[in-house]
This record gives C-alpha cells, structure tokens and sequence, in this order.
C-alpha cells in the first residue's frame, strides 16, 4: 500500500475585519445600510476566525479521503499534514460549494485535495 501526503498552510497574520463605520464615511453611505446589505462583510467575521477556516480546509480533504495527523507551525503559519492511500484518489463525483472552492483555488495544484 502506497501513502501519498499534503502539508497545507494557513496563515496566522492577524487581520482587522472591516469596518462599516469607516467605509460609511469613505463612500458616504450610512453605516446601518450597509451592515444590512453586506452582512457577511461586517456582521459575520469567519474570514477571521483562524479555527474556523482550519476546520473548513479539514473538512474539505476529508472529503477526499485524506487524513489529518499532525500539524506545525513555521513563522505565522499552521501547516496541516495529511495522508491517504494512493488508492483512495478517485473521487472524481465529490463536489465543493462555491466557499470551498475558492478556498482551494488559492493553493498549488499540488496542494489540492484532488
């Protein structure tokens, strides 16, 4: 049985979420108008949440078969190892959502789970 393996990296730089109040002044809009109609830029900060995007990218090679056993750190970024049977990479039929996929659109083909 043959194993192959992924080292995946996610970058730990804090980032500010933005902010409604700083945009309502730049492009003159009221701060209330644009938390309703931008919710997930400013109401929701998951693209923030680190715990939460490492639980996504696990999730989402899971699907693919690949096990996550172990992580590291190197500078600000948690590198997440994974391994599956070579075998099990013929999982052609699983579909990402449109989120997922852009996730793994940012990495190196080499990187990605299929």
């Amino acid at each position: 049985m043959e194993i192959e393996y992924r080292a995946i990296g996610i970058n730990l730089a804090i980032t500010k979420p933005p902010s409604a109040s700083k945009a309502s002044e730049q492009i003159k809009m009221p701060e209330e108008y644009l938390k309703r109609e931008f919710p997930k830029q400013y109401l929701q900060n998951s693209e923030t949440n680190t715990a939460l995007q490492c639980q996504t990218v696990l999730n989402i090679y899971g699907k693919f078969g690949w096990e996550h056993y172990q992580q590291g750190q190197l500078g600000n970024q948690v590198i997440l190892y994974y391994k599956r049977n070579k075998e099990d990479n013929k999982l052609d039929f699983i579909k990402l959502d449109p989120k997922e996929e852009a996730i793994i659109q940012k990495l190196d083909p080499q990187q990605k789970p299929y």
